[in-house]
């Protein structure tokens, strides 16, 4: 399975290069115009509560547990750098779960 280019991987951890959408009606897992991936939130970007609802929701959808994902840059943008430990989850598993949410919606 080719990798796009919002994933990186090595024998660590995969790293999600993502933009996030706060204070959407849903959340949801997109790619955008470029192929990039976006992630829609409910929760507004205020007090770091759309960064813990990403970590959560992401969490949820990928069945790992939360402290297996960290944000390595963008706490405060809209722009993200994610890690997520490679232990937790494949590529291959990350790839299929994700991909099959962002044709789904």
């Amino acid at each position: 399975m080719s990798c796009p280019l919002w994933l990186k991987c090595n024998a660590e951890q995969l790293t999600l290069t993502l933009k996030v959408k706060p204070g959407a009606k849903q959340n949801k897992i997109a790619l955008d115009a470029t192929g990039g991936l976006q992630i829609s939130l409910q929760a507004v970007a205020e007090d770091g509560k759309a960064n813990k609802l990403l970590i959560q929701y992401l969490a949820k959808i990928l069945g790992i547990p939360q402290k297996q994902i960290s944000i390595l840059r963008g706490t405060t943008s809209r722009n993200k750098v994610l890690q997520i430990k490679a232990a937790a989850i494949s590529q291959e598993e990350l790839l299929k779960c994700l991909m099959q949410l962002t044709i789904n919606r």
